[in-house]
């Protein structure tokens, strides 16, 4: 058949793996598909750490006792689907996982995320740095950039995670102000 979109998603270690896709067709019993994929995922024993998508928020709070589907860690982050910030939102807010192998679990040595702002040109406007406990499988990595004063202009947040003084892996994703 055609493909009528292209779906992303990250995956933590895990065997075995399957992506389930479920679309409706129109209302009523009978009218959804369902297709299961097998996913092919690294050896588990790997050092290798992972990073999921990053997620773009305009706004973040503590979460509250009703659940919400934009709850994070703990957190309820604002959705920014437009990737566009400024005026109102001088904050950008964020969320992703740290997958950790199972072999580097509960390791005495955190791992290190380096994030910073890229301009158009490559050139670093802003960093940070934290430190993440490799506790868990799935670790959140959860901050937030004050972009008050940055130039209007197209940037890339960027998230590098370091271990054992070693880039183990880095990821890009772009938004405007």
């Amino acid at each position: 058949g055609n493909a009528t979109g292209i779906a992303s998603f990250s995956v933590p270690y895990g065997h075995p793996t399957t992506a389930v896709f479920i679309w409706q067709r129109g209302d009523g019993p009978g009218k959804s598909d369902t297709i299961a994929i097998p996913v092919a995922l690294p050896a588990a024993a790997s050092k290798q750490l992972a990073l999921s998508g990053v997620e773009l928020a305009s706004g973040m709070s503590k979460a509250g006792e009703q659940a919400s589907p934009f709850d994070k860690a703990g957190f309820t982050l604002n959705p920014n689907p437009s990737a566009v910030f400024g005026e109102n939102y001088t904050k950008l807010y964020y969320y992703a996982e740290l997958y950790v192998p199972q072999g580097l679990i509960g390791s005495d040595e955190p791992a290190e995320v380096v994030t910073r702002v890229l301009d158009a040109t490559g050139k670093e406007v802003l960093t940070s740095s934290q430190k993440v406990a490799l506790k868990g499988a799935a670790m959140p990595v959860l901050s937030e950039i004050d972009l008050d004063g940055v130039a209007e202009d197209s940037y890339k947040l960027e998230l590098r995670v370091k271990y054992e003084d070693a880039v183990q892996v880095e990821f890009q994703k772009p938004f405007f102000y």
